[in-house]
């Protein structure tokens, strides 16, 4: 088995190349434009909502990808009722 590693340059290309392939591979997936503004999640798909993140490197830490689940749950937690959104399962994306 071949293994490619696929660079991005930035979160918005990242978050492209996710709502892309998702959206081909889960039939009922609603990528969420604008990051930001996304009340903690880019993409929806049924009772599913997806996160993604994608800091510099250098910001690849430990204590940074936990604040960024913190920060996202609860803005899904607070914004699903807002939205009217049943949501049962959250997915975060990372780029490895």
């Amino acid at each position: 088995m071949h293994k490619q590693i696929l660079r991005f340059q930035s979160e918005e290309e990242f978050q492209a190349f996710f709502s892309h392939l998702s959206s081909a591979e889960i039939q009922e997936f609603i990528p969420i434009e604008g990051a930001g503004g996304d009340q903690g999640f880019d993409g929806l798909s049924g009772k599913t909502a997806y996160q993604v993140y994608y800091p510099d490197p250098k910001n690849r830490t430990d204590k940074n990808y936990i604040n960024k689940i913190d920060d996202s749950l609860n803005k899904i937690i607070v914004n699903k009722e807002k939205l009217g959104l049943e949501i049962s399962e959250w997915i975060f994306v990372v780029q490895e």
